[in-house]
């Protein structure tokens, strides 16, 4: 952070920074097609992406389409790739950052609004999906330990699972080092979200693990949950009735990467065929400035 921006409280300012990645084919005597695809910076609460732009070595065709919630998915089609070559994707970007928006979606500062009913579009989002089991004997218990009726007050259920978390779940750290360390190993990422039975089994997991847990034990107590991505952590929105989707992790500086479009968890990368990939790097760097009027 520049010198004279140290100390003070920025209403608003620019974000700009770059987001790498790195990726080494590890499947030996491997020679053949390789299609990759990864979420990159999006707009977020209170963050509008104003600008992007991308380089990946070595080239290879490259297409974006954007989903249902407006997660923009970057694909590199390499029709051959051998082993132990290494593919490395840079994106740089700007944002513009608004704290009032930002901070009025932060589910600790919420004031609870009266009850409204849940919209429609949303209510999916109280439903079971692809590793979010509600209906898990866990979640239920949780869901009715000492509670009764609809919930009043969705910042107290959500402290209420965050205690139970801290509790129950020691933090893989281990995990964690071996990913941004350069020495995970996936031949399909979604390896990388453990089930929640194993979660609780082994009382071990990762942000990608205890997200997925969060998300069906408040589904179980029917709070609509979502599962959202930045760089560097998992975490959940909670829909309030009256208020909207609220954040439990909120980060002014946090870079967007996804947000679930629907009930079911999806990685955040993809790649076929599902072949070893270490992951050598992921990175980010930022720096901020008061905006311009």
């Amino acid at each position: 952070m520049p010198g004279d921006l140290q100390g003070r409280l920025l209403e608003r300012f620019t974000m700009t920074g770059i987001y790498r990645v790195g990726f080494k084919v590890e499947k030996e005597g491997y020679q053949g097609p390789l299609s990759l695809e990864i979420t990159i910076p999006r707009d977020g609460f209170g963050k509008r992406l104003i600008y992007s732009e991308n380089l990946i070595r070595p080239h290879a065709p490259t297409t974006m389409r954007f989903d249902s919630m407006g997660n923009r998915w970057f694909s590199a089609n390499y029709s051959q790739i051998r082993y132990g070559e290494t593919i490395r994707l840079h994106f740089a970007f700007k944002y513009s950052i608004d704290m009032a928006p930002l901070l009025n979606h932060d589910l600790m500062l919420l004031d609870q609004p009266g009850g409204s009913p849940i919209p429609e579009e949303v209510r999916p989002f109280l439903s079971s999906g692809y590793k979010i089991d509600k209906n898990l004997f866990e979640a239920v218990q949780w869901a009715n330990e000492g509670v009764s009726g609809p919930p009043l007050n969705v910042r107290l259920e959500y402290q209420r699972l965050t205690k139970f978390v801290k509790d129950t779940i020691v933090y893989d750290q281990v995990k964690r080092n071996q990913y941004f360390g350069g020495r995970a190993i996936y031949s399909d990422l979604d390896d990388m979200y453990q089930e929640i039975t194993m979660t609780l089994s082994r009382r071990l997991g990762a942000c990608p693990d205890t997200s997925l847990l969060e998300c069906a034990f408040l589904r179980a107590r029917g709070i609509p949950c979502r599962i959202v991505g930045r760089f560097g952590h998992f975490y959940t929105d909670l829909y309030v009735p009256g208020k909207g989707w609220m954040s439990t992790s909120v980060n002014p500086t946090g870079i967007p990467l996804i947000i679930a479009p629907g009930p079911d968890h999806i990685p955040y990368q993809t790649w076929k065929p599902t072949i070893p990939l270490k992951t050598t790097l992921v990175e980010a760097k930022v720096r901020i400035e008061p905006e311009e009027d």
